[in-house]
């Protein structure tokens, strides 16, 4: 469960990058799809969690999910096999007969029709009642060796780190076009985070949270359904355009450390933001702990982006702009002295043109003769 979640976060942040009406791309071994219908043929198989914005699903006979499926303003049809749990918001649900649902079916807005010999382990409820269902124990077997079990935790965390640091490579990417594209209101977004933090955090946690459940009401109320589609793109935008406002203060303060002269604000804000995602990731592999940092971090740069409307009006006027360490200029050479033209064996005398200097007086003409 706390995987899935991670993906919901995750899909969130990738919202802003859809270039069309639909997009499909992979969090660990998750599907996450924008905008368009999916269907899973016969002896097809997702590795991960099945999450998909505002279009149906089928699952036919034969097609395995083997974690949950999650559905935003869509209808889902299951003929086949899901190990986990089965969650619609604003959409209606067709089990068929030969549908397995070894977890819950939980349905928020919309209806469930059962056909006989369907199957849901986890029994049934409407909207989300925060109980966890319960994990089944793995009976004793003839395992692998000892030497394996060592090793295969070890390889999980190696894939994981890999993983981590595809994500935090791709965020400081975007971080390096958007700050190309819209410099002055990731300043003006940077400027509110490091002048008022904690405004910014307690508007931010207070969006965070606000902004799934308005989307959830809106997508219940059918006539309102295509405003939670646009609420969810949103929602998505403010966390991405956060996080990538705290990366330009994390890259500006670093350029400034390491007498980082000549980096533009662009690719400053492409590093910090690539240092803080890994530091982030990495931190919230700590239980409970990392969760707290990670949405108290992200709180803040929301917070900033809604005070500034999205960096399109400044919050406090005349803030200081977070940006590195201005190249400083070169300094003048000194003039070059001036060398009177002398006979041969005479002392050269040389000196320096002062420009503050008065101009010698004129010589007055010798007096004429009577």
């Amino acid at each position: 469960m706390r995987k899935l979640f991670l993906a919901l976060f995750l899909a969130a942040i990738a919202l802003p990058m859809l270039a069309g009406t639909a997009l499909a791309s992979d969090f660990y071994d998750d599907r996450i799809v924008f905008g368009d219908n999916v269907t899973l043929a016969s002896g097809e198989t997702v590795d991960g969690n099945l999450i998909v914005f505002g279009g149906n699903v089928t699952i036919e006979d034969g097609a395995t999910v083997a974690e949950s499926v999650v559905v935003f303003g869509g209808n889902v049809e299951v003929g086949g096999h899901v190990k986990e749990d089965v969650v619609t918001f604003g959409g209606n649900v067709n089990l068929l007969s030969t549908a397995q649902v070894d977890g819950r079916l939980v349905t928020s807005g919309g209806s469930v029709n059962r056909e006989e010999g369907a199957v849901v382990s986890g029994g049934e409820s409407n909207g989300l009642d925060g109980s966890i269902p319960d994990i089944p124990s793995i009976p004793d077997a003839p395992g692998p060796s000892v030497a394996f079990r060592i090793i295969d935790p070890i390889f999980t965390m190696f894939r994981h780190g890999i993983e981590s640091m595809g994500m935090a490579l791709a965020l400081g990417l975007i971080a390096l076009l958007v700050v190309a594209m819209w410099p002055t209101q990731t300043h003006r977004v940077s400027a509110t985070i490091t002048g008022t933090p904690a405004l910014s955090a307690g508007l931010g946690l207070l969006t965070l949270f606000a902004g799934p459940v308005l989307i959830v009401l809106t997508a219940i109320t059918l006539c309102l359904l295509p405003l939670s589609g646009i609420g969810a793109l949103l929602y998505g935008m403010v966390i991405l355009f956060g996080w990538l406002a705290l990366g330009s203060v994390v890259g500006a303060r670093l350029a400034t450390a390491i007498n980082w002269r000549n980096a533009s604000p662009a690719m400053a804000t492409a590093v910090g933001t690539l240092l803080l995602s890994l530091v982030m990731l990495f931190i919230g592999i700590v239980p409970f702990f990392g969760a707290v940092v990670q949405m108290l971090f992200a709180s803040i740069g929301v917070g900033a982006v809604v005070l500034t409307r999205f960096g399109t009006r400044p919050y406090l006027t005349g803030a200081p702009i977070v940006e590195p360490a201005a190249q400083p200029a070169a300094p003048t050479p000194p003039a070059a002295p001036v060398v009177a033209d002398t006979p041969p064996g005479a002392t050269v005398i040389t000196h320096t043109p002062d420009e503050s200097a008065a101009p010698p007086a004129p010589e007055e003409p010798p007096p004429s003769q009577a």
